[in-house]
């Protein structure tokens, strides 16, 4: 499996309204994880435009980073 972040102009309590309602949830700037590092969605497949649609009915949780996951958190 693999893991895959992305961002969203929408607040987090914004996004759980749209999913709430039945409404896919448009993630932009897609990063992924590989092997504990989040890396540019481009790094990986450069053929795809970095946005997912997300069906709300896939979504388990909705978190928000303290900041850029690209950054090492102490």
């Amino acid at each position: 499996t693999y893991h895959y972040v992305g961002s969203s102009e929408l607040s987090p309590e914004e996004l759980t309204k749209k999913a709430e309602h039945g409404f896919f949830i448009q993630l932009d700037e897609l990063l992924y994880m590989d092997r504990g590092e989040m890396k540019e969605w481009a790094d990986w497949d450069k053929s795809l435009i970095p946005r997912a649609y997300i069906n709300p009915k896939d979504i388990v949780a909705i978190m928000q980073f303290k900041g850029d996951p690209r950054e090492k958190y102490e």
